[in-house]
């Protein structure tokens, strides 16, 4: 697998510049200075194809975070995370008789994710999974899944998602299912034997937010320290002695996120795998990328036949993609911190891709991080440095079948959006732009 990281962005200096010719279906100015004994060339008129596609379904589980929360946007809909885990046993829970039962208590660690709207309050419920907590087909659970779980819920938390204000939350649980529990462990019960006993009586837990309250999305650490289930009681006597008993993350590679994205008002509805990519044209020119539902965007450059041809006198220097996001209002929410890009030659090979890094000999891969321009927002960017695939694909004496495929590093660890303006955008253009040095004195 070929790898390129972009470096950052390598001004050329063109000076007065002489317009060529345009050649093919689409125009491609060629801009060119003579630098004897070098015309130094520069492009950015280079036609792209762009689309949004539907990733299939994605794993979701082992992420090292659980994603709680709400969104609502435009033109991606709603989308809404739950998560799903298990808890297994710390040791042996075994109070004495005249033991005494005071709470159970949900503690959760916050891991300084947050997208969305932090001002609105957030409501987070607690249930009782009620099916056996196994995969479907292989060790992984995917964002589509989901588990069998009561209604009613064993506890609830409303509270304003303002992280610089809490490093943690703790959800007081049912007294009533928290008291049996303390008497299991009483009594002696071969429920709390072992883990795989206990996870007989409690398969696992979901957390959810409701559904008419909050705007954004909140991660939280998954990992046995981070997560787990706190059984208090006391004993009297000549002195008063208190207790805990945590019940922690058992395994946090099974910890899942579940992912429901609803499209059903607007373009994105159709939307259903990547052999079915939506043409930027139909959604206002623009394409879209976003964590956990898997929305991403292809880019095919269909033109590339009509660059000079290159050879003994003909050389490029430079290619680099560069991405616009859309940015429509002070109510946007951040851009991710860096973009994944990478090349495939059919839509069956963009998932392997995705989910474990799986590609062939030729397959190229890229990394963008985000450029941002704070004074004006109109040179926030991503550019991704290309020139040694582009070099391949018009040196080649065809041109291959390969497209590129944009999304976000961890895919199903983040709900992260983007807008990206296509080549044809009024406003945030995203552009292919190629420098190009020609032996002047040697062609004749």
């Amino acid at each position: 697998m070929k790898i390129t990281k972009m470096l950052g962005a390598i001004c050329l200096a063109m000076g007065s510049l002489l317009f060529l010719s345009s050649c093919g279906d689409e125009d491609l100015m060629l801009e060119e200075e003579l630098v004897a004994p070098f015309y130094l060339g520069f492009t950015d008129t280079v036609s792209l194809q762009m689309s949004s596609m539907q990733a299939d379904s994605i794993i979701s589980s082992g992420t090292g975070r659980l994603l709680i929360g709400s969104l609502e946007d435009e033109y991606l809909g709603k989308l809404r995370a739950q998560t799903f885990f298990q808890l297994g046993l710390n040791g042996v829970l075994l109070p004495s008789e005249d033991a005494v039962y005071d709470s159970l208590v949900l503690y959760l660690t916050t891991n300084n994710y947050i997208y969305g709207d932090s001002s609105q309050p957030q409501k987070i419920s607690v249930h009782r999974i009620t099916e056996e907590y196994n995969t479907v087909e292989d060790d992984y659970f995917y964002n589509t899944q989901s588990l069998r779980y009561e209604e009613s819920a064993l506890g609830a938390l409303s509270f304003s998602p303002n992280y610089r204000q809490r490093d943690s939350l703790s959800i007081r649980l049912n007294d009533e299912w928290g008291k049996a529990l303390f008497e299991m462990g009483q009594n002696g019960d071969v429920a709390l034997s072992t883990t795989e006993d206990f996870q007989e009586y409690l398969p696992g837990l979901t957390l959810l937010a409701d559904s008419t309250s909050g705007g954004a999305v909140l991660g939280y650490a998954a990992s046995a320290s981070q997560i787990y289930m706190r059984l208090y009681y006391h004993q009297t006597g000549e002195e008063l002695q208190t207790y805990t008993y945590d019940f922690q993350l058992s395994n946090s590679t099974q910890q899942f996120n579940q992912f429901e994205s609803t499209r059903t008002q607007n373009a994105l509805a159709d939307l259903q795998s990547v052999k079915k990519p939506l043409a930027d044209t139909i959604t206002d020119q623009m394409t879209f990328v976003q964590g956990g539902s898997g929305l991403i965007t292809r880019i095919n450059i269909p033109h590339l036949e009509d660059f000079p041809e290159l050879g003994e006198y003909m050389y490029i220097t430079q290619a680099e993609l560069v991405l616009k996001p859309v940015l429509p209002d002070e109510t946007q929410f951040n851009l991710p911190d860096s973009l994944l890009m990478f090349t495939v030659d059919h839509p069956d090979d963009i998932m392997p891709l995705i989910s474990f890094g799986v590609g062939d000999s030729d397959t190229w891969v890229w990394m963008s991080g985000l450029q941002l321009d704070d004074e004006y927002d109109r040179n926030t960017e991503y550019r991704f440095n290309i020139t040694d695939f582009i070099v391949d694909e018009v040196s080649s004496d065809a041109l291959s079948e390969k497209f590129l495929v944009l999304t976000l590093p961890n895919l199903s660890n983040q709900v992260h959006s983007m807008y990206l303006g296509s080549d044809t955008h009024p406003e945030y253009q995203t552009k292919l732009e190629i420098s190009y040095s020609q032996l002047t004195n040697l062609i004749n």
